[in-house]
């Protein structure tokens, strides 16, 4: 069976194709109205049985751009307003007038129901849910977030009888963790995008029906496409996730215990701070509400090579977070006429057009990015090159106030980490985003314009599994909680697991918000790795401060078949003097900077001071020469 993965952008849908003989990779322009088409067309051509592992920003956009279903959140008699009041805490402490985060529903959307389930799980008083009969015939779905639902799940299971719908989520499926707010908000989400993935997921269905198809999850394993289709808000930021897998990958088989990984799309640009293994995140921000999920930790910006370059309304030149697309596209797609990042690499000399991806080679037209920058241009009183000059320099600089965030806003100094670039821009901008953090090495992957969909090939099968134990604190009941978990995601898997990793999230009595660290070697040793997180994190630790364990969690995963050898293409002679075909770097040959290295998914840009090494593995390694 011939496995692929593919990975579905907002510019291009990238195919890896492990074939016995070899990996063989294509991308095609993606199809935003319909993003299932381009799976389609991209698999035409390939005969014979799949399996196809598949990543996707649907999830995502769905949420973004408001594009979900008519839900209904139900929650218990004195909480309608969980939602709009949400946290104390204000997005810009200096705004006179907070705008506090936008609910994809109304206060009219939100019903209540009698009855309590008290904080150890005793019933305090009886659920009387009969009045939401009605709600199924105003609402796609429902979303069901009672109090302390994740110590007895029975009032819900009970709301869920009475509203007798499709798409119901209850909290302590979607998320059995303490912190109503949050909890409410990651299940109000789960069943506000659950019609839209199910429709989705099952026009794949349709379209494949002999094939197997797993999907990625934003915990960085794959899982079937029913589970993603029961809990949908599990493939959020699938694709970033499976980039960071892959560079975590590619990082240890270089033996770099600290790296970045650093995707550069078309739309936008994802990092992750990897120490060994990609750092994961509990809460995180979806669309400005928090999302309690268990996920890679991605920091996306609206920075990609479609992001337009405009004046902002103080005449001043700013890029992104809007983007050209797939449709328009670029300038030189001869469509549009907006500026963007990519049409400033064109100007400046820096992207090979006759080499460029995607279905479009030979239909390029260069001339237009010349024309589309120099309108820029005129309305700044500056030359053509200057402008794009300005637009390179502030995108580097947006990239890396994105990587600033997730390493030195954490207490990690980014020039201690190895820069992974890809991403069909990665290489482009990878050395100029190192000399702003003063980082020394790089890695390019051998196949980087389409190293999410190769990270969806190397993911494992992943079932994980959590439990909120506020007052438990005994190396005997340690034991006994996670012993319930491991058996748990063992009972959920449906083959035995390669390994299972314990985590636990853990603060110092009286704090508000906790840290999650590797549970694998007891209480008494995990409690000091904590202390040592809180040190690189806070700059502190307290000694005498008691510490409270507040949820366990483990994660099991089966790893998946190697991938075959990469088919290598044969040498070919350099096409100009400042211009190297990749492959025709041999084992082991060192270029020197300023120089464009072209592939067919990308090119990576050698600026002076740099140098390039292209090791065993196609992988090339780019250095600062002092």
């Amino acid at each position: 069976m011939i496995r692929i993965g593919i990975d579905t952008g907002g510019t291009f849908t990238d195919f890896v194709v492990a074939h016995p003989s070899g990996v063989q990779i294509f991308k095609i322009p993606s199809t935003p109205n319909n993003p299932a088409e381009s799976m389609r067309k991209g698999l035409l051509d390939i005969p014979g049985p799949k399996n196809i592992i598949h990543g996707t920003t649907v999830a995502t956009n769905a949420i973004l751009e408001r594009r979900g279903a008519k839900t209904a959140f139900i929650v218990n008699e004195g909480f309608k307003d969980l939602l709009f009041i949400g946290r104390q805490t204000r997005p810009d402490i200096y705004a006179l007038e907070p705008v506090l985060p936008p609910v994809p529903i109304s206060r009219e959307d939100c019903f209540v129901v009698t009855g309590r389930i008290g904080p150890s799980g005793i019933e305090l008083q009886p659920c009387g849910a009969h009045a939401l009969s009605e709600i199924k015939l105003r609402y796609q779905s429902a979303a069901v977030c009672l109090l302390f639902s994740y110590a007895n799940p029975m009032h819900e299971s009970q709301v869920k009888d009475v509203l007798q719908m499709k798409h119901v989520s209850l909290s302590h499926q979607v998320s059995p963790e303490f912190r109503e707010y949050e909890r409410g908000c990651v299940t109000l989400l789960n069943a506000y995008i659950a019609p839209v993935i199910e429709a989705y997921f099952s026009e794949i269905e349709r379209a494949f029906p002999a094939d197997q198809i797993s999907i990625m999850t934003s915990g960085g394993g794959i899982m079937p496409i029913r589970s993603a289709i029961e809990k949908p808000i599990l493939s959020v930021t699938s694709g970033p996730a499976a980039g960071a897998a892959a560079a975590a990958h590619l990082a240890k088989t270089h033996n770099k215990t600290k790296a970045i990984a650093f995707d550069v799309g078309g739309t936008s640009t994802d990092v992750t701070l990897i120490e060994g293994d990609p750092l994961y995140t509990n809460l995180s921000d979806i669309g400005g509400l928090p999302c309690r999920l268990r996920r890679v930790d991605v920091h996306t910006i609206g920075c990609g090579g479609g992001s337009i370059a405009e004046l902002d309304e103080a005449g001043a030149l700013k890029v992104g977070p809007k983007s050209v697309g797939a449709d328009p596209g670029p300038a030189f797609y001869g469509v549009g006429s907006t500026p963007c990042i990519a049409d400033a690499h064109v100007v400046l000399g820096r992207l090979a057009l006759d080499l460029y991806s995607g279905g479009l080679a030979g239909r390029l037209i260069p001339e237009r990015s010349f024309h589309a920058i120099g309108g820029l241009a005129s309305r700044l009183g500056a030359s053509a090159e200057q402008t794009a000059n300005a637009i390179i320099e502030l995108a580097v600089a947006q990239m890396a106030r994105a990587i600033r965030k997730i390493s030195s806003e954490r207490g990690r100094d980014p020039e201690e980490y190895c820069l992974v670039a890809y991403g069909g821009g990665g290489g482009l901008h990878a050395c100029e985003v190192a000399d702003e953090l003063r980082i020394r090495e790089i890695l390019i992957p051998q196949f980087p314009g389409v190293f999410s969909a190769y990270g969806l090939l190397l993911a494992p099968i992943v079932q994980e599994a959590s439990a909120t134990v506020i007052e438990t604190h005994t190396p005997e009941s340690w034991h006994q909680v996670y012993e319930g978990l491991i058996q748990k995601v063992k009972a959920e898997m449906a083959c035995p697991p390669d390994r299972i990793v314990t985590f636990a999230d853990m603060r110092y009595k009286g704090q508000g918000y906790e840290l999650t660290v590797c549970a694998d070697d007891g209480f008494e040793r995990t409690c000091e790795g904590f202390e040592r997180e809180h040190q690189a994190v806070y700059g502190a630790r307290h000694a005498r401060a008691d510490i409270q364990w507040v949820a366990a969690r483990v994660r099991a995963e089966r790893d998946p078949e190697p991938l075959p050898p990469a088919q290598q293409p044969s040498f070919s002679e350099p096409s100009g003097s400042a211009i190297i075909q990749r492959h025709a770097i041999p084992q082991g040959g060192i270029v020197q900077g300023p120089l464009l290295i072209v592939q067919s998914d990308s090119t990576t840009y050698l600026p002076k001071h740099w140098e390039s090494e292209r090791l065993s593995d196609g992988t090339l390694v780019l250095r600062k020469v002092l």
